[in-house]
This record gives structure tokens, sequence and C-alpha cells, in this order.
């Protein structure tokens, strides 16, 4: 039977990395990322656009009934959020929207027809939300959950540095009033306040980047996972099959010469690999197989292999490689940690 893939989920207050970490993470798992957070801002400027008196249940439940949103990828910071057909993505970007969010989510109407729509995004599984209330209400059963914080002074200082990078105008002090007026009114709320989860893990990324936080979080995600094969007694080859469905993505592949990251392995014996990966693999080239697993997540290894033959396609996703290859190690010790890794985890069963 298939394994359904897991929910993560990243709450925390406005400014605390939130977006960022959650697109990191989603692109490191090949998961879909869930902006909830531009849903709620959409809603705003939905609103707000019509005049609609946030008091008024019966004008607001017929927009709601109106709106379509779409979240779409964008190669820059932040997806592209459409709004019945149109592209809102920079106008729903500003302080003044986000505190217009903040209202909206307080209603219980909009509350309720955005947690039926993520529900039905994350009912597939293989996604990262983040928001405010995903581990506590949207998503209450998802096995990992992250509550992400940071000082209001910080926050304050990286959205001044996000909207001048976009050359808009940044005040310091009203940005810091502004998170300050937010957090208390999203902890106030009585509907869906802005709090951890009980069970959620939190990360104070006032005086860490981004990569620390992602690392941080991949590697609990990898602790947990080897602890729940465990306690919850899977049969051995069951128990193989769940881990190995979630150890492809600790298995990262780089070009040796530039390490720059190209996909993730999907298969591997001693003679051979296969990834998928975004730029394709060439014959002679040396490359990296970098293994942070969650069993020894702190002894991480790496492999340096070369690419002897192989075949690969983009047939299926013009934007991704299936890559298969024939390998020789560089390593003296590179095919015994492989064979202990296909003898453990049961790679190409």
């Amino acid at each position: 039977m298939a394994v359904k893939l897991p929910i993560v989920t990243i709450d925390g207050p406005s400014g605390a990395g939130k977006s960022t970490i959650s697109r990191m993470v989603a692109a490191r798992l090949h998961f879909t990322y869930l902006d909830t957070g531009a849903m709620y801002r959409a809603v705003g400027l939905a609103v707000e656009r019509q005049g609609i008196d946030l008091a008024d249940s019966v004008a607001l439940k017929r927009a709601l009934d109106t709106i379509r949103i779409e979240l779409l990828p964008n190669e820059h910071d932040d997806v592209r959020v459409i709004l019945n057909g149109e592209d809102i993505s920079a106008a729903i970007r500003t302080p003044a929207m986000g505190m217009v969010a903040s209202r909206v989510s307080a209603l219980p109407l909009v509350r309720e027809k955005l947690t039926e729509l993520q529900r039905g995004i994350g009912s597939r599984g293989g996604i990262v939300a983040e928001g405010r209330d995903m581990g506590t209400v949207v998503f209450p059963d998802a096995p990992f959950k992250f509550y992400l914080d940071a000082s209001p002074a910080e926050r304050a200082r990286r959205r001044c540095d996000q909207l001048r990078q976009k050359g808009q105008a940044a005040d310091y002090q009203e940005i810091l009033d502004q998170i300050v007026k937010r957090d208390y009114d999203d902890s106030k709320r009585t509907l869906a306040p802005l709090k951890p989860a009980a069970d959620a893990i939190i990360v104070d990324s006032s005086a860490m980047g981004p990569e620390a936080v992602v690392a941080f979080m991949l590697r609990q995600m990898g602790k947990a996972q080897a602890l729940d094969t465990e306690e919850n007694g899977m049969a051995e080859e069951e128990s193989r099959a769940f881990k190995r469905r979630h150890l492809i993505y600790y298995l990262e592949v780089y070009d040796d010469a530039t390490g720059t990251l190209l996909g993730h392995l999907v298969d591997i014996t001693t003679e051979g690999v296969k990834l998928v990966s975004k730029a394709p693999i060439e014959k002679n080239r040396v490359y990296r197989l970098r293994m942070q697993l969650p069993e020894d997540y702190f002894d991480e290894k790496v492999l340096r292999f070369e690419a002897t033959s192989l075949w690969s396609s983009n047939d299926v996703n013009p934007d991704f490689y299936d890559t298969g290859f024939r390998v020789t190690w560089k390593d003296k010790r590179a095919k015994n940690i492989v064979a202990g890794l296909v003898g453990q985890f049961g790679f190409n069963d």
C-alpha cells in the first residue's frame, strides 16, 4: 500500500521568515508550498476593493462565494497569487495589506472558507503549510510541526530590508509598531489565536540564517521518522519501505566542481544510481552524493563518484530529468557504505 507523504506545518508571527523557510523546506523535500498568508491577503484585498463592511456578514459571504484564488510557482521569492484571474502578487505584499489580512483572518466566515480550501490541498499530503494556525487548527494531525519565531526588532529589520530591495520606502519604527500591534491582535483574537501547537518544535531564528533553520528542521524530521517506525511496530518490510520513501530527501547530488545542487536520488546500488534532477547529468563528470541520514544525522557522509554510462529523459516533465547511470566511486569505503544503505533500507527491491 502506498505511503501518504506527510504534512509539515510552519507557524509563527509576521516577519519571522516563515515564507522563506517554508519555500526552502518544500524545495528540499520536493513538496508543495502552501502560502496561506497570501490567501488571507488576497481575501483582504478583494473585500477592501469592494468596500465591504466586515461587520456585514451577508455581503461578506456573497463576496467570498465569488472569490477564486490560485497560487502559482514563481521563479522569484514569492508565489504568484491570482485573484479572479488577476495577478495581485505585488499588490498584497505591503505592510498595509498585512494589517488588512490580520483583520479578515479573525472573521469566522473567512477562516471557514480558507480552511476548507487549505485542507483540500493538504488531503493529498506532501505539503509544507505556513501560517498562524496550521498546526493548531488546519492540520492538527500533521506529524511535523514547527513554530518559527524571532524578536520584533529583528523582524522589523528584515521587513525593511525586503521592502528596500524591492525599491519600496520603509520606515523602521512604523514597521516595528505594526509588527507589535499585529502580534498582539493575532495572539488575543478569540478565533484561532496565534500560538504554538502543543507538540510543535519552537525555533527562534533571530540569530540564525535560513540555511541553518532549514537544516535544523530537516534533522528534526529525520529523527522523528526514525522513532515513528519503531514505536508503531511496523513489519520489517513495511518499515523499510516507509523509511526508503522518505530517505530520498536526505540523499542529494551535487556537481563536484561547482557545488551546485542538482537533485535527489530515488534509487541506488553499489554499481549505479538513479536520480531526478533539474539539470542533465554528464558522462565522465564527477559528482558528490551527500547523505544526511535520519539514523545518524550528526554524522553526515559525502561520497564522490564519476558517471561512466547513463540514460536520461525529460519526456514526462520537461522541468526535470530522470537519469540512471553506472558509477565509479572515488572513495575507498564508498561501496561498503552504499551496500549498508541498500541492506538497511531495501533500495532496488
